[in-house]
């Protein structure tokens, strides 16, 4: 939803906004995947068949 917002009014600090943006989510998904992974044990075989974000990328 922020992409759309950037593209559609192009500039150098709605980059900078999507840019932040999208790093904050990224490192809050990575963190949580860390958090899953040490308190549920079966947490690894589900992510074996599930992608966080993007199915078969992330």
């Amino acid at each position: 939803m922020v992409w759309t917002g950037v593209v559609s009014h192009l500039a150098v600090m709605t980059l900078a906004i999507g840019i932040a943006v999208t790093a904050v989510v990224i490192t809050r998904v990575v963190a949580e995947e860390r958090l899953l992974r040490a308190r549920y044990s079966e947490y690894d075989d589900y992510t074996r068949s599930t992608k966080a974000l993007v199915p078969y990328v992330f």
